[in-house]
């Protein structure tokens, strides 16, 4: 189940809202709450994340923001992630002491991991989705720890490096920077709509 593109989501809503009211903006962040885990203690209501987003072949610069509105007993977030100020979709998060996951369901129980509290490289996770009448297996694979990334938000240390895949898209790749007190620092990826351009997320602030 192959993420949406940020940059394509972009374009759709530039047309969309050329003849469109304006979306609500996004929830106000809460002062965010004790972690709802010992290990991913980013993962708590409240915590935003905003992203400068951009590609290799100098295509305008947008945001885009992540917020955790809430967190339920069972450890599924309630997350808006807000495109440019003009589109937002609703995702679930799940992190607990053992695994954190930005792709997941509560409802039908189906979860791809992206960590887990002691990450080593080589580990690999799986989940299939069925997208429309399709199967899709997703993939995310720990390739490095204990790495250095230095972004607009600050240079952040001991970041885990995660390659998401697809069975949807054999060109689809996206790489995720992740600190286990910050969240993710930093993307990169293309797919096949994109390819041979890269989309960049930088971490530009946090709370």
């Amino acid at each position: 189940m192959k993420k949406l593109n940020p940059m394509w989501i972009f374009l759709a809503a530039i047309v969309v809202l050329a003849s469109c009211k304006k979306d609500d903006p996004a929830p106000t962040p809460t002062t965010p709450t004790t972690p709802a885990s010992s290990v991913f203690t980013f993962f708590k209501t409240g915590a935003t994340w905003t992203y400068d987003t951009y590609d290799s072949e100098g295509s305008a610069h947008f945001d885009q923001i992540f917020t955790i509105n809430s967190i339920n007993a069972q450890k599924y977030a309630a997350v808006t992630w807000n495109i440019a100020g003009m589109y937002s979709i609703n995702q679930e998060w799940f992190a607990d002491n053992t695994n954190f996951s930005m792709l997941c369901s509560q409802i039908n129980g189906k979860m791809l991991v992206f960590c887990d509290a002691n990450p080593t490289v080589g580990e690999s996770w799986g989940e299939t989705f069925v997208d429309s009448t399709t199967s899709v297996t997703d993939s995310c694979y720990i390739m490095a720890i204990n790495e250095t990334v230095t972004v607009p938000a600050g240079t952040f240390t001991n970041c885990i490096k995660i390659k998401e895949t697809t069975s949807d898209d054999p060109i689809y790749y996206k790489y995720y920077w992740l600190s286990l007190t910050y969240g993710v620092i930093k993307t990169e990826g293309t797919d096949t709509q994109d390819f041979p351009a890269i989309i960049y997320e930088d971490l530009s602030s946090h709370n």
